[in-house]
């Protein structure tokens, strides 16, 4: 068993017939703050590789809507060095 599903044992998504994606962007707009996929991946239920597909998809339906969709590149904690290309 993953870290991401370890973590997701607390809260398992609802079974309410939302998509991934769905469910993906009511968990971000209800905790209204940064989000990292580990922490995705935990409250969705699903594994942490899968949260940046669907993070993709998420995006570009925003952008043709009225709500706002920020990415902020990995970083360092430490140091401060930030990981642009991922």
């Amino acid at each position: 068993m993953g870290e991401a599903r370890k973590a997701g044992n607390a809260r398992r998504p609802k079974e309410t017939g939302e998509t991934v994606r769905q469910r993906i962007t009511a968990l971000l707009e209800e905790e209204g703050r940064p989000m990292s996929a580990y922490e995705i991946s935990g409250l969705a239920g699903i594994p942490e590789k899968e949260v940046y597909g669907h993070l993709e998809h998420i995006q570009k339906s925003l952008n043709k809507s009225d709500r706002r969709f920020v990415v902020t590149p990995a970083g360092c904690k430490s140091c401060g060095f930030v990981f642009k290309k991922r």
